[in-house]
């Protein structure tokens, strides 16, 4: 139940409970709530809850919703509907200023951001920016990774990109000198969370070999050519098969592999990967990689043009959706277990790597990763470590 005294003390309530008890407080209106005003409630103390506020308690309500109807006065919305201040209003300037970094990423990154963004609306969007401490940003790591009574989150990649999308959309604002956002940057640098695991999932040779076997069995030699590339040559899914993006003049594919470009005339691949931005380059003799010959030599010679992975259905590069509904299937019929992904196959090649006992420095560039080859003064040395590597997990026979 509530006690009103509005003409006074406006915002004032008086919460009877059932014991007795009176508990005052100040409440804002509903319109200012939902614009992001902060503070929402402040807890009167001085207050014993009779029908009629004291006279200091008055004067402080009536200070109190002066200080929030100039805030509303002030508040615009833009196009999208965001009150100008809030975090939905910067994610919305970050995706629309056409200056803004959003506008460079590729289009498979900007569908992974805008998941994210999307969360960041839909949970805090109403938050003012110059209200956020880092308490907040605490708990809402917790509630976009469902943490649990133990602490445990049980989606820290959730988590872990909505936190990261909110130091990308506070860093924009940062750089457009809004004060707010330098202030919660400071935070946000300050702040600590959580971490979240990171993948253990990899996949074996053996359960490769079962994915390609069950792959030609379903008439697709698109998807066991493409999983026998990633994992022998310790490639992601989009050097491989590539990425369609969406540009004024429609859709362009992208990226992926392509005869006489990356894979030559006499089965070298240099692939530049996109990890790196391209500046890495993926180098292999694809004759030490029978699994992968296997798959390349039933290519009629006259097809070896454009893209190598091509989707039987459309004879055009995979959509990257149906190249992962495809996989999950031929996947369970090769039993492999649900929580392995495609991705892993790159994790199970350097896994496979080590477990045939590499050496560290060939299974860096096996994975064209940087931390030991940026102490290499020249680059010449990774078509003979992946060889290396090549006979140490597939033997020492050339195929072709």
């Amino acid at each position: 139940m509530e006690i009103l005294d509005e003409s006074h003390a406006p915002g004032r309530r008086v919460m009877l409970r059932k014991t007795g008890r009176r508990d005052v407080y100040w409440v804002a209106s509903r319109a200012a709530v939902k614009a992001g005003y902060e503070p929402k409630t402040l807890f009167l103390r001085d207050d014993p809850g009779d029908t009629d506020a004291p006279p200091p308690v008055a004067a402080l309500c009536r200070r109190y919703w002066a200080e929030m109807l100039e805030f509303l006065r002030g508040v615009a919305t833009t196009p999208g509907g965001a009150s100008i201040g809030t975090i939905a209003w910067l994610a919305e300037m970050y995706t629309r200023d056409e200056e803004s970094p959003y506008q460079t990423k590729r289009a498979v990154t900007k569908e992974g951001y805008d998941k994210s963004l999307k969360i960041l609306k839909e949970t805090v969007g109403a938050r003012r920016i110059d209200a956020i401490t880092s308490n907040d940003v605490r708990r809402w790591h917790k509630e976009w990774g469902r943490c649990d009574d133990e602490g445990k989150l049980a989606n820290p990649r959730r988590a872990y990109g909505c936190v990261q999308m909110l130091r990308i959309i506070v860093k924009y604002g940062k750089g457009l000198r809004n004060s707010a956002c330098k202030d919660l940057a400071g935070i946000l640098t300050d702040t600590e969370f959580s971490p979240g695991k990171g993948r253990k999932q990899t996949i074996s040779v053996d359960q490769v070999k079962a994915f390609i076997i069950e792959a030609h069995a379903a008439a697709l030699p698109s998807m066991a050519r493409a999983v026998a590339i990633q994992f022998a040559c310790a490639l992601r899914q989009k050097d491989v098969i590539g990425e369609w993006l969406r540009k004024p003049d429609g859709k362009h594919w992208t990226v992926g592999l392509r005869w006489g470009e990356h894979i030559k005339a006499d089965w070298h691949l240099e692939k530049p990967t996109s990890k790196s931005n391209f500046d890495e380059v993926a180098e292999f003799d694809l004759r030490l990689l029978p699994m992968v010959m296997a798959e390349l030599v039933t290519v009629p010679i006259t097809s070896r043009i454009g893209p190598v992975i091509l989707d039987e259905r459309s004879g055009r590069p995979y959509i990257q959706r149906e190249f992962a509904r495809r996989f999950r299937k031929i996947a369970q019929a090769a039993r492999i277990p649900d929580k392995v992904w495609n991705m892993d196959t790159r994790a199970g090649a350097i896994s496979d790597a080590y477990d045939k006992e590499a050496k560290s420095e060939d299974a860096m560039e096996l994975g064209t990763h940087k931390q030991l080859a940026t102490n290499l003064k020249y680059k010449r040395g990774r078509i003979a470590a992946t060889n290396r590597i090549s006979k140490l997990r597939f033997g020492d026979k050339n195929e072709g």
